[in-house]
Formats: C-alpha cells, structure tokens, sequence
C-alpha cells in the first residue's frame, strides 16, 4: 500500500539557490527510486506563507478548539500533518533556529485535540506519522559539545516530533559552509552522500 509522504519545504531562498534544497531534493529522488509508489506532497512554505499566531486569529483558533470543532479550513495544515505516514522538513539554519515561515507553520500544525492531546498521565501524540526527518545546512561550526546545545532547531523538532506521538526522528546537517578555508562544494556533496544513504532507509 503506497504511503503519504509530506515534505516540508523552508528553503525560502528558492530551489535554486538553497544549498538544504540541494541536499532534501537528493534525499527524495533517492527516496522516490526505492518507494515508487509512496505519494510525495510538498509544501513550498515560501509561496504558501502560513499565517502566524496573533490576537485576532488566535481567539477564533481558541474557539474553535475549545469546542472541538476542527472543520474550519485554518485546520487544514494541522490535518494533513496528521494524516501523514513519514514527514520531511528541509530548512536552513538561521539565528540558531529556522526560517520563521517554518515557525508559524508549526503554530498551525500542533494543535491540541488535533495533533495531540492532553491526558492525566502527560500529552499523547496523535499523529499518525511513524519517522520524521530533518535536513539543514549551517553556515557555522556546530560540532563542538558547547555549540550543539545552541543548535536549537534541531532539539524544537526532536521535542515537537515526541509530542505529536512520532517515535522515529533523525536529522541530516551539513556544516561550516560560510566558514573561509572550508570547502563548501565538498561539504554539501559529502552531505548529499549522506542523504542519499538515509533515503534508503526511511
């Protein structure tokens, strides 16, 4: 049975130019070759400029919760994320986070009710999804124990991921492409390398 796959696409600087692109675009030609039949749904943020969370939609998205009535279409985002068997999300590193496309993305999509819900025992995912990846690129040096805690992104989906009930999460980076005496081609080849052998087993 063919999968729904969705893939998430941050890389406002174009498909063209994002070097995060380059490496997500080869992680799903890979994935396409060994699952042909798998539905691949991407949502190019940059053009579809998710709303953020303000004052006037976020008491109508309140009301609607409380009521447990998610038929309006400002829940659409939310269900589809729902509904999906493998998630994809490419976006570069920025500010020690992502893009804020991304950010108001994921404001629509973690809904209580929806995406998850609470319980005496803590929150339970609701998400359907079974693995949830993440491809960046970072212009600095985050190898060190000191600058991986800074590297906030990464540990916001990891957290987001268990609290929509994905147990499967993994990420992909390439590194020190802005960094003078580094190799950016290489880099960026070496970390298509590695995408290419995750693909294979997502």
């Amino acid at each position: 049975m063919s999968k729904q796959i969705l893939f998430i696409n941050a890389c406002i600087r174009g498909k063209e130019i994002s070097r995060t692109y380059k490496v997500a675009n080869a992680f799903l030609d890979e994935y396409k070759k060994n699952n042909p039949d798998d539905i691949i749904t991407e949502l190019e943020l940059g053009n579809i400029k998710p709303e953020y969370m303000h004052y006037d939609n976020y008491e109508e998205n309140d009301a609607y919760i409380k009521k447990r009535d998610f038929s309006s279409p400002m829940f659409d985002l939310a269900k589809q994320f729902v509904s999906a068997d493998k998630i994809i999300i490419a976006a570069p590193f920025w500010q020690f986070s992502f893009p804020a496309a991304l950010t108001s993305y994921l404001e629509n999509v973690y809904v209580a009710g929806l995406t998850f819900r609470y319980s005496p025992e803590g929150s339970i995912g609701l998400c359907k999804a079974e693995k949830l990846i993440f491809i960046t690129t970072i212009g600095g040096d985050y190898s060190s124990p000191e600058m991986f805690e800074k590297f906030i992104s990464l540990k916001h989906l990891k957290a987001l991921s268990e609290l929509a009930g994905i147990k499967n999460f993994d990420y992909i980076s390439g590194e020190c492409l802005d960094i003078v005496g580094y190799d950016a081609n290489k880099i960026v080849n070496e970390c298509i390398e590695k995408a290419i052998k995750k693909a294979k087993l997502f």
